[in-house]
């Protein structure tokens, strides 16, 4: 059996690993939020503060923000037509 925990909570997973029984580390937005973790470089860089610390897998979910990528297309095909229209003169 391999343990494995589930934060992005720095100093769990360094007492967990120092204890010698961590095989590795899960983590995601909602623990990264839980944590404070906020920003794309702050995510990036306390992901690579979790894998200093893991001698083991680190499993990292991200997620896509559908939302915003919905209403970026919507805005850009918007652009694309009105650019396309003649202009009355």
């Amino acid at each position: 059996m391999k343990f494995f925990i589930d934060t992005a909570n720095l100093a769990q997973i360094r007492e967990a690993q120092d204890m010698g029984i961590l095989d590795g580390v899960t983590t995601n937005p909602s623990l990264m939020a839980k944590e404070g973790i906020t920003g794309d470089q702050a995510v990036v860089a306390h992901y690579k503060a979790i894998c200093e610390i893991v001698d083991g897998d680190v499993s990292a979910e991200v997620y896509r923000d559908w939302e915003t990528d919905r209403k970026s297309t919507r805005l850009n095909s918007s652009h694309s037509r009105a650019s396309r229209m003649p202009s009355s003169a």
